[in-house]
């Protein structure tokens, strides 16, 4: 059933997010006409460079609706879906509560990747040049073969602790988002102030915890050995991780217990 309720999460979200990205990548090329190979600034001389100054432009909105649009409709599906109206049906599917939490938990953080990579890409086609490519593969290859020749096999260890770290700041950004709203809507009047109010306050017990946990292990960071590097960003790693459970187990109980939909 979980299966079930992504692809139609999914499905729902794609109608107005992929043509959004698509329109990104589209405008980051006709860019690309104007500014040239040589990153040289955009021609202005065809048409007095209306053209040009109109598509960069136009790139620009449409990367801030990219970034707003895919943040509305993270809040927007979880809280018409659960909380409105539509949460009168959602609550007669035969699925646990906690299955609808993970699938719009699981396609928020997707569509979150995926927007922060269409970005990239479109930055990437925009700042293309001949062989730029290949310089920074050959770049990239340098510092890793000169960083392994150092430090060992550490200097593969911390990229991808850096992408996990990532995935999981999200997640947990997400699931903060989701909770604050599950608890402002227990609130009998004012519920997307009391939303926000609970927000803050969360981020506040968040901070908190970072602060009294990370100074323990601050000192592991003198003289800034790699391994000490490691295991700090194992720490926020795993304390991110335990918070978003965390957060997660009371979305999931007040959606199950405390749901009040009038």
């Amino acid at each position: 059933m979980l299966r079930k309720l992504m692809k139609y999460e999914f499905k729902s979200t794609a109608r107005l997010l992929l043509p959004l990205y698509g329109a990104l990548l589209v405008l980051s090329l006709i860019c690309k006409l104007f500014i040239g190979t040589n990153l040289d600034g955009a021609n202005m001389s065809f048409l007095g460079g209306i053209p040009a100054k109109l598509s960069i432009a136009a790139y620009v909105i449409t990367m801030v609706a990219v970034i707003i649009v895919t943040f509305i409709i993270i809040i927007q599906r979880f809280y018409k879906n659960l909380l409105c109206d539509e949460g009168y049906l959602m609550n007669t599917l035969p699925v646990s509560v906690w299955k609808n939490i993970t699938s719009k938990l699981v396609v928020a953080t997707v569509w979150s990747i995926v927007s922060v990579v269409v970005a990239m890409l479109s930055i990437l086609i925009m700042a293309y040049s001949p062989g730029v490519i290949n310089e920074i593969m050959v770049e990239i290859s340098q510092i890793f073969s000169e960083g392994y020749d150092q430090i060992g096999v550490s200097v593969y260890i911390i990229p991808i602790e850096l992408i996990i770290l990532g995935l999981v700041q999200t997640i947990l950004g997400t699931i903060t988002i989701y909770t604050a709203i599950s608890l402002g809507h227990l609130a009998n009047r004012r519920k997307i102030l009391s939303s926000f109010g609970a927000y803050i306050v969360i981020n506040m017990i968040i901070n908190t915890i970072v602060g009294i946990v990370t100074p323990m292990f601050v000192t592991a960071l003198e003289g800034e050995s790699i391994s000490s590097i490691n295991g700090c960003l194992t720490l926020v790693i795993i304390i991110s991780v335990v918070l978003s459970a965390g957060l997660f187990a009371v979305c999931n109980y007040i959606l199950k217990n405390k749901l009040n939909l009038e």
